[in-house]
């Protein structure tokens, strides 16, 4: 990688923006091989994006392709996520599935005891719904996380055992946020 005067373009990451240097000089793999050590997104996983084309040719040159201090490109492409790390994910998201539907079993309980069973009084029941449907948000948007860090997960197509797993959880994080939704649904006609 050479290195000539630098030159300073901004690099969309999902919601982040970055500012990075480059040589003038530098070409798209070098380009490529700068976003593999500060971001740890291999090379094969970019996709970089300059005036909605993607830069493929890896001999381009910043210069030929007309990079200026306003450029701006878009990164596409997902960290690696280490095998021994994937297990430890797949557990985490495991408890943290287990603990949602434990809250909501308790919370559930506690809204039929109050709203249904009449023991909150009935000018209560509105803020207690307000409450009860927040943490239903709350419990979606953790749901939410929980999908998108599995997401995150690339699997080889010969690891079924663990393609299997994370299938599985998955589906039971689907399974939550319908019951989650069927509980809004009915709480909304109390």
């Amino acid at each position: 990688m050479a290195t000539s005067s630098a030159l300073t373009v901004s690099i969309q990451h999902g919601i982040d923006t970055h500012k990075v240097e480059l040589g003038e000089d530098w070409k798209v793999k070098d380009l490529r091989q700068h976003i593999w050590t500060s971001f740890s997104i291999p090379v094969d996983r970019q996709k970089i994006i300059y005036k909605g084309k993607i830069l493929s040719d890896p001999e381009a040159t910043i210069q030929s392709l007309n990079f200026n201090s306003k450029s701006k490109l878009m990164l596409i492409g997902g960290a690696v996520v280490l095998s021994g790390e994937h297990e430890k994910l797949l557990l985490e998201v495991g408890d943290m599935l287990k603990y949602q539907r434990s809250m909501f079993a308790d919370l559930h309980v506690l809204v039929n005891k109050a709203l249904v069973d009449g023991f909150l009084p009935q000018s209560l029941h509105s803020s207690a719904k307000l409450d009860y449907m927040k943490s239903i948000r709350v419990m979606n948007g953790q749901c939410m996380n929980m999908l998108e860090s599995l997401d995150s997960i690339q699997v080889s197509p010969q690891d079924t055992a663990f393609r299997e797993k994370k299938k599985s959880l998955i589906t039971g994080i689907n399974k939550f946020l319908d019951e989650l939704d069927t509980c809004t649904a009915q709480l909304k006609k109390l």
